[in-house]
């Protein structure tokens, strides 16, 4: 079933509800004459006509009530086109956060923050009643890059990239999340690991984890290959880890590994083997999710 607008909902005037109109147009700003309208975050909100039911379009204070999808079928950071606006979605629904039983009038104002999408506009123009909206999902795309001279000749198995890979898998499988997965093995060479780094930014790539060539052997040139073509650091990630495992590990303290930026491309530098890249990811994940939102201007 394609996804439609079935009421556009604007207010010129303070207050909750919002009337529905034929056509409207969207600048930056947002929806021109409505109250929500700004250089904030989150000019448009959506929600579902199933989310609403039995209310009136509008009543719960959205500006477009679509149908044809389910509220929880959007992701973060999805881009919706509808003719020639096209608008990037900042905020979804918490799944579960709300009763079926909560769609009563005196509580209307309870359903938007609970069910309700919000986005900002990406490009403006005009909008219709009735009009199709073409859903573009977001891929977070990560690569793995395993660096280990053994690894590339094949002189033993990796299991350290592998391992990543599982565990990225299991972790965004509940969520809303689509994963677009790669991974490479190289050896220890710093020209073949910058070539691969920065053509991975180059593709816009979310997440880029490396495992080997951390530690101060005389071939360990990850890190310092990571740090020339960065913008910039997050020192916390890693120091945080190296001070809870090296407590009971002093060896874990010889690591050097990194959080580092380059534009809206994070990279982690892990160890090399299975052991520490669990322990590693098991710390990065708490922040992982909430360091790309911010990357984009989300979740300040």
């Amino acid at each position: 079933m394609k996804i439609r607008i079935c009421s556009i909902n604007i207010s010129s005037q303070p207050g909750f509800s919002r009337q529905a109109v034929d056509e409207a147009y969207i600048t930056a700003e947002g929806i021109i004459g409505d109250t929500r309208g700004g250089r904030n975050q989150g000019q448009i909100s959506l929600l579902s006509k199933k989310s609403i039911s039995p209310l009136a379009p509008g009543s719960c204070g959205e500006n477009l009530t679509i149908e044809g999808i389910d509220p929880y079928g959007f992701s973060l950071l999805d881009h919706l086109k509808i003719g020639e606006v096209e608008l990037e979605i900042i905020r979804i629904p918490r799944t579960g956060s709300i009763s079926n039983d909560i769609c009563k009038k005196e509580e209307a104002e309870s359903i938007l923050p609970h069910r309700g999408i919000f986005a900002r506009v990406i490009s403006g123009g005009k909008l219709r009643k009735g009009e199709e909206i073409i859903h573009i999902p977001r891929l977070l795309k990560i690569m793995v890059l395993t660096v280990s001279d053994r690894a590339f000749t094949g002189e033993y198995e990796d299991r350290s990239g592998p391992h990543i890979l599982t565990f990225l898998r299991k972790h965004f499988a509940p969520t809303t999340w689509k994963l677009n997965l790669s991974s490479r093995i190289i050896p220890d060479d710093v020209q073949m690991i910058r070539s691969i780094l920065t053509d991975s930014i180059l593709k816009e790539t979310d997440i880029i984890f490396t495992t080997g060539g951390t530690g101060i052997g005389p071939k360990d040139y990850t890190v310092d290959t990571v740090l020339h073509i960065s913008d910039r650091i997050v020192p916390g990630v890693m120091d945080s880890i190296r001070i809870k495992y090296g407590s009971d590990n002093p060896n874990a303290l010889l690591s050097r590994s990194v959080c580092a930026l380059k534009g809206e491309t994070i990279i982690y530098t892990l160890p090399g083997s299975t052991r520490a890249v669990d322990e590693y990811l098991r710390e990065i994940i708490k922040t992982m999710e909430h360091m790309i939102l911010m990357l984009h201007g989300i979740g300040h």
